[in-house]
């Protein structure tokens, strides 16, 4: 049974992302200030488990996967950054019906492995983002954005990025706090369209001089797929760098694929932590 998983991938994307896009609404939009040759690394972990079922059949797959990312500012002008995006590290282990596949950028590529020969292409390639003072993408290359709808990469369970026109870089949070914004102020964001609607809650946990702490709680209902997450951000308020990201998610339904439907149920745990690298620099993790 060979099926794409990648819209149930997209609605969890939608629910990581959301912050950048939506928190705006308790503020202003905030402008962003980088500088040339600033590099920020950010390290993600993610465990994931998929069940597919079409009548007794039943297709079980999990995954546990590293990846270390470089965000590096290529280019400064009066009214944008660009950024180069590369993976550093990779390593990835997918359990398939009860076979084990290990990629490990570190280590020497089976070459006969259609999965490894994909994931090390992502990795030669960099994505080239531009993005505004407020931080919207203005234009991008994403390098990987033809295995959009690969099906092995579905089953590497590797996170997704969004690279959308108009949508904002993941490395930042447009979220500016001030006196709007206390210890237990909520707010809520809805947005929908012909297939899905997605409702997502937010409140302040705790904010410092340093930090603002968020946690959320997102409902994606869709014609055949509902997911449903929870989660906290830590938000650096200098910079508006999310110095780190914690979401759980559970995604249940039906997947269809060449006019054939398939029941399915996904467990998603993802963790992100973002530093500054460069050598002039501190660290923004706390």
């Amino acid at each position: 049974m060979r099926v794409n998983k990648q819209n149930t991938l997209k609605n969890i994307a939608s629910a990581v992302f959301i912050l950048a896009s939506c928190a705006a609404t308790a503020q202003q939009h905030r402008v962003f200030t980088f500088q040339q040759g600033e590099e920020f690394e950010k390290q993600i972990h993610m465990n994931s488990t998929c069940s597919i079922q079409r009548g007794k059949q039943i297709l079980n797959i999990s995954s546990s996967s590293f990846l270390s990312r470089l965000y590096q500012v290529t280019g400064v002008s009066d009214t944008a950054y660009q950024f180069s995006i590369t993976i550093k590290k990779m390593d990835d282990l997918i359990n398939f019906q009860g076979k084990r596949l290990h990629f490990n950028s570190d280590n020497a590529i089976d070459t006969t492995s259609q999965i490894h020969k994909v994931l090390k292409y992502m990795m030669s390639k960099p994505s080239y983002v531009s993005i505004n003072k407020r931080g919207i993408i203005v234009s991008a290359i994403d390098a990987n954005a033809e295995l959009a709808s690969d099906t092995l990469v579905a089953f590497a369970g590797l996170p997704e990025q969004n690279f959308a026109k108009g949508g904002h870089l993941d490395l930042i949070a447009d979220f500016s706090p001030g006196k709007a914004l206390k210890k237990g102020y909520s707010w809520t964001v809805s947005s929908s369209n012909k297939d899905q609607k997605m409702t997502t809650d937010f409140v302040i946990d705790n904010i410092t001089d340093a930090i603002t702490i968020v946690k959320f709680k997102n409902s994606i209902k869709g014609q055949y797929l509902n997911s449903n997450s929870n989660g906290t951000y830590i938000l650096d308020n200098k910079s508006g760098i999310v110095i780190q990201r914690l979401v759980e998610s559970v995604s249940t339904g039906y997947q269809l694929k060449n006019h054939v439907l398939y029941a399915t149920t996904r467990r998603i745990s993802l963790a992100e932590d973002c530093v500054k690298v460069s050598a002039t620099s501190a660290s923004l993790k706390r």
